[in-house]
């Protein structure tokens, strides 16, 4: 389709007003983004070179992440990523990603997870402890850590305590080189100042997908995930390809510890500043051993007002046309904003407040399952959601029923927009063990 066709069917957003509007996409694009939304409508052509057209109709969401997904492939990052970090989970397409997406699929369900609670303590402890004496924190960086620890443990058999740090380290720098592009109008320049960086977070990357390996091959490493992965074979009857082995170490590796980091950081900095909440959920956890409703609620919340997966991409492998009836151009990008839903009152009441008691049985919102997505959607949805949410919730549980917090930041987080969202400064609190018997 030429490209004065779709200009003439779609709105845009103008180089003007891109310009325009610049400092405030550097300093919180989610704002920023929401207010196009509302100018706009629900499909609209954001600037550039090629097509890209943001959605926000839940109806075209479902289009592109299910009815009509094997035409949507992964794009955007995901595009940078594949050279260095290889063909995994996340980043595959096709029936690469549905043959690893079937193998790997079973050890996913929370009933194998029965010893996750206690590896969460265990690895909650570890990393507080190991803090600095009577200094602030970073939550979601410590939380991160914590994430890796887990992973380490249930996926591969492994202590990653004092790996972790670095790992972490990695991952981030590899998110702000792939980022230096966004919102950017050099973003060519702002990759090339980062490449050496880049480069080193891939080599540590790759050397840690590289050492579980090893430790796997040599039996030092055992564990259900890790002999999936090892006694998997192709179509053909052959073991899988050693890089995709690695590959997929790496793919769960950062997906295991980014979300949650993010997520938690960005629920305590909400729940210090809603000190009700904050209340309810210290109350609720002290009085019960396990994670009380509202542990997972507050969660929830804090991840519809700042989704940690803020973006999905897909590019179009043939010319189709939206329910909507926007017509998406074979090689135009598709990209979804999560929040622009999660901030629609069409969707949820009083949709700027924060109120964990609508994700509560009987809450006031019932959103549509393709408007409220933060694990994404479809066949292509994160296949870790269950591990997540009960990794996430065990964890807020153990935080506040074992220790005391008390904020020790400025003011309200600011967000940084990587391939993930996540506090660009950290969300700083002082935390002291309890007296009393948890």
């Amino acid at each position: 389709m030429p490209p004065s066709v779709l200009d003439r069917a779609v709105p845009r957003v103008t180089w003007g007003r891109a310009l325009r509007d610049w400092p405030s996409l550097r300093r919180d694009p989610l704002v920023t983004l929401a207010a196009w939304r509302r100018e706009r409508g629900p499909v609209y052509r954001l600037p550039g070179r090629r097509p890209v057209l943001a959605l926000s109709d839940p109806r075209d969401i479902q289009h592109v992440l299910a009815t009509r997904q094997p035409n949507y492939h992964k794009g955007g990052n995901f595009e940078f990523t594949r050279d260095t970090l290889g063909q995994g989970l996340v980043t595959s397409n096709g029936v690469h990603h549905d043959q690893q997406r079937r193998r790997l699929g079973s050890l996913f369900q929370r009933s194998k997870w029965s010893d996750l609670p206690g590896l969460v303590r265990v690895e909650s402890e570890r990393v507080i402890h190991d803090g600095p004496a009577r200094g602030p924190l970073d939550v979601s960086r410590e939380t991160a850590r914590i994430a890796i620890g887990v992973v380490g443990r249930a996926l591969f058999g492994m202590d990653l305590f004092d790996r972790a740090p670095s790992i972490a380290d990695a991952y981030l720098d590899g998110q702000r080189y792939l980022a230096g592009g966004a919102f950017s109008f050099w973003p060519g320049w702002n990759r090339w100042r980062r490449r050496s960086a880049f480069r080193r977070a891939t080599a540590r990357i790759v050397a840690e997908g590289e050492h579980v390996l090893t430790c796997a091959e040599r039996g030092a490493a055992r564990s259900d995930f890790l002999d999936a992965l090892l006694t998997a074979r192709d179509d053909a009857g052959r073991s899988l390809d050693r890089k995709l082995l690695r590959d997929e170490i790496i793919t769960f590796l950062g997906a295991g510890h980014e979300t949650t980091g993010g997520a938690m950081g960005w629920t305590f900095d909400l729940l210090f500043r809603h000190p009700a909440a904050w209340r309810r959920l210290v109350d609720e956890s002290r009085a019960s051993e396990t994670p009380p409703l509202y542990a997972e609620a507050c969660l929830l919340e804090g991840m519809r007002l700042r989704p940690p997966v803020w973006c999905l991409g897909r590019r179009a492998q043939e010319t189709d046309r939206l329910p909507s009836g926007a017509v998406v151009p074979a090689g135009a990008h598709v990209v979804i904003f999560p929040h622009v839903l999660n901030w629609d009152p069409a969707h949820f009441r009083d949709p700027m407040e924060f109120r964990p008691e609508r994700f509560l049985p009987g809450g006031s919102d019932a959103p549509s399952p393709y408007a409220f997505l933060p694990f994404g959607a479809g066949p292509r949805s994160c296949l870790g959601e269950g591990f997540a949410m009960m990794e996430m919730t065990n964890l807020l549980h153990h935080y506040v029923r074992r220790f005391d917090w008390e904020p020790a930041g400025t003011g309200t987080a600011r967000p940084e927009a990587l391939v993930s969202l996540r506090p660009r400064d950290g969300v700083w609190a002082r935390v002291r063990e309890r007296t009393v018997s948890a």
